[in-house]
């Protein structure tokens, strides 16, 4: 459920101070990207069957993500000019 939901802002505060005291790790889902950001060092990303891990915000994490993402697109488009070439 979303960790966030029906807590009034003394409530959400303490919430948050909480999970940053906390000791262990913690599997978190929220659409609250501010109450991530706060809150998260590192990102486990499941996607087309392959795991990928982030450091960082969830901010930080959409930027490496879009970066690597582009990355490959440009290997991609490398590699297809290479096979045109050998053809």
């Amino acid at each position: 459920d979303e960790p966030t939901n029906h807590l009034d802002l003394f409530s959400l505060n303490w919430f948050r101070e909480y999970l940053k005291t906390y000791p262990g790790g913690i599997l978190m889902i929220s659409h609250d990207r501010d109450f991530l950001n706060q809150l998260i060092n590192g990102i486990v990303e499941i996607r087309a069957g392959r795991i990928f891990k982030y450091n960082g915000n969830y901010d930080s994490f959409l930027q490496q993500r879009e970066a690597n993402e582009a990355q490959l697109l440009a290997a991609y488009k490398n590699q297809q000019r290479e096979i045109e070439k050998l053809q």
